[in-house]
């Protein structure tokens, strides 16, 4: 029986080639699949995956895709992701060709190197053309289950089968891309997840595990843990009877204590307050983390939505937004990969959901709404999540023109939805540590000194838009942030995605 802790990732057991040998030729010569793009352009294309792709794919190294013996299919899969990050008409053209060559040579069994083969499976997860909710074998879901179920003939969920092996930090590098890519596949769609935390005891990713301990490497491995925190948080979402105040507490605790153990490296201010200057894994790292604070609050069994209006939402909605701006105005959108699609979904559903209670509130407002949209245009081109989120959006039933409220139609009530109030009241009290910037961070930083004159009391107001997303009676049915954050894709399972 094969016992994947003695045998080593990379031998084949039984070299038989998949299907008819003169038929897989055939299939090689008509699609050109094997055929690499012209010199000049695939170095720019691996370029392109290493300056802009390999934070969030850190499966790949420099030398796995160098030399004249390099594999041919690792590199149509690096030119894939790195053809995604282009700018130009073309870019979709020339990474849908990529997307096809390297699938063909998966399907003929081309490469015979397995570790190889599961580097190019986890590549193949970039490419999201369709809507999510498209039944398809072209997509996220497919790749990552596909990597994920090698990734278990290997052994890897299991730490022994790292001990004395060559190439050990790669291949824990491996499993936690795969393990985060499914917590968030997961929190975004609500399919179960492959890879258990509970199946698995090998230790989270560190510096040690790359082959240079540079910025990249730092940068991945927190957010390696901050995704992991988000894992925690869906699993408390999803079951049944919601979470104690204490599982909220830790959670809550989690995040501000990755905040304030974060490596000075990647930190958004120096330490006299200044801002550093701008880096995009910086910068979208935070992202995620703000994000995290929304969804935190969304962990609970009550079908009331204030958290969408909490001031914490409402702060990291702002921080996020003015994060998503740096990246628009620096003309970077194109360098943002699928998930963000479900990052501007949870920033922006919280913005919609905003009344503002003054003139120039509201024209921040505005501003941070017209960075939402402009992020989803530029990355509906490539990806099918943005398309539908953008029409989404665009179908949203609210006059954003219409008149403000006063501050009385603000609710003060911690008596409905209690569980959700609970949460937010808990998220609430740790603002301040959740929110350690100075105040140049966003314009609605204020927000934390209304938070300290109303410590005890939850302030919510009345949901701008309170019928996107009516989840009704039967909450338990719900098994995604998609359904908590009120997305309904049934308009867009068509072919086009």
């Amino acid at each position: 029986m094969h016992d994947p802790v003695k045998t080593p990732p990379n031998v084949v057991l039984d070299n038989l080639a998949t299907g008819n040998v003169g038929v897989n030729e055939a299939i090689l010569r008509v699609t050109g699949a094997s055929i690499l793009p012209h010199p000049v352009l695939l170095q720019a294309l691996k370029d392109s995956f290493f300056e802009h792709v390999v934070f969030y794919y850190s499966v790949v190294d420099p030398g796995d895709v160098a030399g004249p013996n390099a594999s041919v299919l690792l590199q149509q899969a690096v030119c894939l992701a790195g053809g995604l990050m282009r700018h130009g008409e073309d870019s979709v053209g020339l990474a849908g060709s990529q997307y096809e060559k390297a699938k063909t040579l998966i399907h003929v069994g081309f490469e015979p190197d397995q570790l190889t083969v599961l580097k190019s499976l986890c590549l193949m997860s970039c490419w999201s053309a369709s809507s999510p909710y498209l039944v398809t074998l072209d997509g996220p879901w497919h790749w990552t289950g596909m990597a994920s179920r090698m990734a278990l003939q290997l052994g890897l969920q299991k730490q022994s089968s790292y001990s004395n092996r060559q190439g050990a930090g790669c291949l824990r590098r491996i499993f936690w891309h795969l393990q985060t890519s499914e917590i968030l596949m997961t929190a975004c769609w609500g399919r179960p997840l492959l890879l258990r935390p509970e199946d698995t005891d090998v230790p989270p990713i560190s510096e040690e595990d790359f082959p240079v301990q540079n910025f990249g490497a730092i940068a991945t491995t927190w957010m390696t843990k901050l995704i992991q925190i988000v894992g925690v948080i869906t699993t408390l979402k999803s079951r049944k009877g919601g979470p104690t105040s204490a599982e909220v507490e830790a959670v809550v605790a989690s995040l501000y204590g990755w905040l304030a153990d974060l490596p000075e490296d990647l930190r958004l201010f120096n330490p006299d307050g200044t801002r550093k200057p701008f880096n995009q894994e910086r910068a979208e790292t935070f992202i995620f983390y703000f994000v995290a604070i929304i969804l935190t609050q969304t962990a609970s069994r009550s079908a009331s939505p204030t958290w969408r209006t909490s001031p914490a939402s409402v702060l990291a909605a702002s921080c996020a937004a003015r994060l998503y701006d740096e990246i628009r105005c620096r003309e970077r959108v194109v360098h943002l990969i699928h998930y963000h699609a479900f990052l501007v979904l949870a920033v922006g559903v919280v913005l919609i959901s905003h009344q503002p209670q003054s003139q120039e509130k509201e024209t921040l407002l505005r501003r941070d709404l017209d960075v939402i949209h402009s992020i989803l245009e530029g990355m509906s081109a490539k990806y099918g999540g943005a398309r539908a989120i953008l029409q989404k959006f665009k179908d949203a039933p609210r006059d954003f023109g219409g008149d403000r409220v006063d501050e009385s139609s603000c609710t003060r009530s911690d008596t409905a939805g209690s569980h959700t109030l609970s949460t937010a009241k808990i998220v609430q009290r740790h603002m301040g540590d959740l929110f350690a910037f100075p105040s140049e961070m966003c314009e609605n930083m204020d927000i934390l000194s209304q938070n300290n004159d109303t410590r005890d009391e939850v302030i919510f107001q009345d949901d701008a838009f309170g019928n996107f997303g009516q989840m009704g009676e039967d909450f338990d049915d719900i098994n995604s942030f998609m359904d908590v954050l009120g997305m309904d894709f049934t308009n867009f399972d068509g072919a086009n995605g």
